[in-house]
């Protein structure tokens, strides 16, 4: 009997110690599992907050997600711990022979995997925020860049050039642009070359980097082409400027030439013919010299036109019309140089015809005297004188003969004042033979005067004889 309880107690404490090994193995069991359930929560919990796909929109909402990210992966970190203690139990409990080591290695596996799967998901979504920031950067960098750009624009495309006022300070002001423009150059070429470094560095946007990339490259292009064109119309626009000063003067020198050239005054007397003449050779003379200035002008033109200047049309224009009228001033000029000069040779006849009829008349108070002395001798001096007056009418004859020869002269070239000309004429001729005539009566008179006075004188003597 005691042998049998003996064996019977020895079983027992076997199947108790047996017994106890069971539960003690159910009981690690139960802790590992419990403690793999807890951290499968954290890996869910872990997953959730990975799964979320946003990466901001914004520089500060991407920094935000960064930023939390980071502290997530902190809390990741502080439980490295948790999951090494697990992967040491599982080990331990497979090494012991655990009764159910498939499973806890199974177990074990599932969640070392599903932690590395969190760890490279956590990396990977903090390349992401990461490269979310630096797009959001850019993006916002290039979004600046784009806005000055198209503010700059606006100033580089407007077109005050076509105002010709204040050319010079438009000038001025347009080089203080162009320096504010090449200023700012640094600063788009980093934003253009932090964009393809994104795109070197295999971003996950490439598409919209390329786009925001190739955008301000071209806006840039364009900007700088239409800053370089608005630069060289201003200098067009300075050079018209310049033409069209020359042009107006041009103009304001052909308009007094061609007020003289229309004028129909010829002068009323000679000094007023002679004043004209030299008034028009004055512009003749000067018209040879505006003759070089209108050459000078012909080049600015061409060299603008040669430039393909904005507004070449007009220019040609306004060169076509100044060169057609200066061109149009050698005629008139010629007809007005006659007609004063045929002015002047009709008031020069004019006034040598008042000379000649202030001779005549002077000269016919001489001849129309009624004084043919009151004594032999008187009468011989008058006599004498006359003989002397007749050489003197001879010797001015030539000179009267070239007046009448000068106006005969002016009416055969068919003179405007052929009327007046002729008048003259018929006067000089009329009061010429009028002298002649009263010259030749009084000789008449003086000779009977003579022959009078030797009677008187003969008379006188016979009767002084006889009374003696």
């Amino acid at each position: 009997y005691m042998k049998r309880l003996t064996a019977q107690r020895a079983a027992l404490q076997t199947d108790w110690a047996a017994r106890n090994e069971q539960l003690k193995a159910t009981l690690d069991m139960q802790l590992y599992n419990r403690e793999a359930e807890q951290l499968d929560g954290l890996t869910s919990a872990q997953e959730a907050f990975l799964a979320n796909e946003d990466l901001g929109t914004t520089v500060d909402s991407a920094e935000a997600l960064l930023k939390k990210h980071e502290e997530f992966e902190g809390q990741v970190a502080s439980q490295e711990e948790r999951f090494h203690s697990l992967y040491n139990q599982a080990d331990c409990l497979v090494q012991a022979g655990h009764y159910d080591s498939v499973k806890i290695a199974a177990r074990r596996a599932a969640v070392a995997s599903r932690r590395e799967k969190v760890k490279e998901a956590s990396i990977a979504r903090h390349e992401l925020l990461s490269d979310s920031v630096d797009l959001q950067n850019f993006l916002r960098d290039s979004d600046e860049c784009n806005n000055w750009m198209t503010e700059k624009m606006q100033t580089a495309s407007d077109e005050t050039y076509r105002e010709a006022t204040n050319l010079e300070a438009k000038l001025k002001k347009h080089e203080a642009f162009e320096a504010e423009l090449s200023t700012n150059k640094a600063g788009i070429d980093a934003t253009v070359a932090s964009g393809e470094e994104l795109l070197s560095g295999n971003h996950y946007s490439p598409t919209e980097i390329s786009i925001c990339v190739e955008q301000l490259t071209q806006q840039w292009d364009s900007l700088a082409d239409s800053s370089a064109k608005k630069g060289q119309r201003l200098q067009e626009a300075l050079a018209e400027s310049q033409f069209n000063r020359a042009l107006d003067d041009a103009h304001m020198w052909l308009r007094d030439c061609e007020v003289l050239l229309a004028s129909s005054d010829l002068g009323k007397d000679l000094t007023g013919v002679q004043h004209l003449l030299k008034k028009h050779q004055l512009m003749d003379a000067d018209i040879g010299v505006r003759e070089k200035q209108m050459q000078q002008l012909g080049e600015m033109a061409d060299a603008l036109l040669a430039s393909n200047h904005f507004n070449a049309d007009n220019i040609q224009a306004k060169h076509i019309e100044v060169a057609e009228r200066f061109a149009n001033l050698h005629e008139p000029v010629a007809e007005r140089r006659s007609q004063l000069e045929d002015s002047q040779r009709f008031h020069q006849f004019h006034r040598n015809a008042e000379d000649e009829l202030a001779w005549l008349r002077e000269h016919m108070t001489i001849a129309s005297s009624t004084a043919y002395g009151t004594s032999l001798t008187g009468v011989l001096n008058l006599v004498k004188k006359m003989q002397a007056f007749e050489v003197e009418i001879a010797n001015h004859r030539p000179r009267m003969d070239i007046v009448l020869a000068d106006g005969e002269d002016l009416l055969s070239t068919s003179h405007f004042a052929a009327n007046d000309i002729q008048s003259q004429l018929t006067l000089l001729r009329q009061e010429s033979a009028k002298l002649e005539q009263q010259t030749a009566h009084r000789i008449e008179m003086l000779e009977s005067s003579v022959e009078s006075q030797k009677y008187y004188s003969e008379a006188t003597e016979a009767d002084t004889w006889m009374n003696e």
